[in-house]
């Protein structure tokens, strides 16, 4: 079991350090696939609204799921930034069961989890024109070399990058695009850009896609429904693209069953 002290320590950094890091991160871990700020009040936006809001329910969270222990403990922390005294492991030890003190340690597991996402979300509420976009997807449109293009409900088109479906002349085709459409089709997406924002040449929005907690990209080359085609400079996920589709063929999925594609 981590020590309490430890993990505090963790709590404290978080709460009093802004994270700073880069966008333009070319090999991201794969833990930041899934890791999204958190659009909490449903609008669309990914704001300062929405850190107030995460920041209330972490707030509630450690209220309820761990004050209980220190009060039983008698620990004082600093409620600025919710470090500990010296004491205060002593204390839990002294005062907490052996579940008890389990129990806290997940909790704290769990508050932990929630200050991270508060930084992301913060972190991307500064550079959401920049790196973010939303909007709420209407019809796949694909154009005749493959590309996964789809128009957005406010007359905007985009583009997923990185990957490609089979061409319309081929009968895989349609499975790809009704992959794509059930995704994503009347959803709010939020889109993330890499280099290129836009291809000028066709005012076309250059995009990873999100739609909920699924990456859209990466679910259609990792079901079998797109493979991987590298965009220079547009080059953030093309190993991970390319680690999903060599399972995808190696699983026989989607369009993987039925054919091979030269690129």
């Amino acid at each position: 079991m981590v020590r309490i002290t430890k993990i505090f320590i963790v709590l404290a950094i978080l709460i009093s350090v802004t994270i700073h890091t880069g966008c333009g991160i070319k090999k991201p871990q794969l833990l930041d696939y899934f890791t999204q700020p958190m659009d909490a009040d449903r609008n669309g936006t990914i704001d300062d609204n929405d850190v107030s809001m995460l920041i209330a329910e972490a707030d509630d969270y450690f209220d309820v799921m761990i004050r209980p222990f220190l009060d039983k403990a008698g620990a004082e922390i600093d409620e600025s930034i919710r470090a500990i005294s010296d004491n205060v492991e002593e204390k839990l030890k002294e005062h907490l069961t052996v579940n008890e003190w389990e129990q806290l340690g997940e909790n704290l597991d769990g508050y932990n989890r929630m200050l991270a996402q508060i930084e992301i979300t913060r972190r991307a509420s500064r550079t959401a024109s920049d790196l973010y976009d939303t909007g709420t997807a209407g019809h796949f449109f694909q154009r005749s070399n493959g590309d996964v293009v789809f128009w957005l409900k406010d007359g905007r088109k985009a583009q997923l990058i990185g990957i490609r479906i089979p061409v319309p002349t081929t009968s895989y085709s349609k499975m790809c695009m009704d992959f794509f459409e059930k995704m994503t089709c009347n959803k709010v997406v939020r889109m993330e850009h890499d280099t290129q924002r836009t291809d000028d040449t066709t005012n076309t929005l250059l995009v990873y896609l999100y739609a909920k907690d699924e990456f859209i990209n990466a679910e259609m080359v990792e079901r079998g429904y797109a493979y991987t085609l590298s965009m220079p400079p547009n080059n953030r996920y093309d190993e991970h693209f390319s680690a999903l589709e060599e399972k995808a063929k190696a699983d026989k999925l989607g369009i993987w069953k039925f054919m091979e594609i030269e690129k």
